[in-house]
């Protein structure tokens, strides 16, 4: 059954919508690993309350734009996302495709690999706890070749809020 990385991020009541989505996305595809949670402060944004972020490995049966469009934005949708055109806007769930199996994919509305994993730690810290050799499709190197895992300051381990989000969604396994 094909893979995808799945980031998962929250600025509004974080960690009741985080729950929320991780249950759906549970519910809609199999859920088979969560990274742990990491707090930041919002891009371009230092009036808004800091984002929880995380990522998980899904199997599913979905292709790329189902997942994207009849799954994570279904569950965007029902936790209650505005889209607008502020893409720094504050966010009930923000549930992003990173990576789907060794697919390349360049659409309107649809770019696989996410084109911010290199650049965000709080994007591919989660992913490399995931998978510590995970390949990105278009580099010929590993990712945790291609980032600078030690020059993230400012993202921190929400220990307490993953254990949480952990404990409950082993009780749904």
């Amino acid at each position: 059954m094909p893979r995808a990385y799945i980031t998962i991020g929250s600025n509004v009541d974080p960690k009741t919508n985080i729950i929320r989505a991780v249950q759906a996305l549970a519910a809609s595809c199999r859920l088979v690993a969560l990274s742990r949670f990491y707090r930041s402060r919002p891009l371009n944004r230092p009036e808004q309350a800091d984002f929880i972020n995380g990522a998980c490995l899904l199997e599913t049966e979905a292709s790329p734009q189902e997942l994207k469009y009849d799954i994570l934005r279904e569950i965007e949708r029902a936790l209650g996302r505005v889209r607008s055109t502020d893409k720094y806007a504050a966010r009930t769930i923000d549930l992003d495709i990173a990576l789907y199996e060794d697919k390349t994919i360049n659409e309107k509305g649809l770019i696989v690999p996410d084109p911010h994993i290199l650049e965000r730690p709080f994007l591919y810290l989660p992913l490399l706890e995931l998978d510590g050799h995970l390949g990105v499709p278009g580099f010929d190197k590993a990712l945790r070749d291609l980032v600078k895992t030690e020059e993230h300051e400012g993202v921190t381990v929400d220990m307490e809020f993953t254990e949480t989000l952990r404990e409950r969604w082993s009780k749904h396994e």
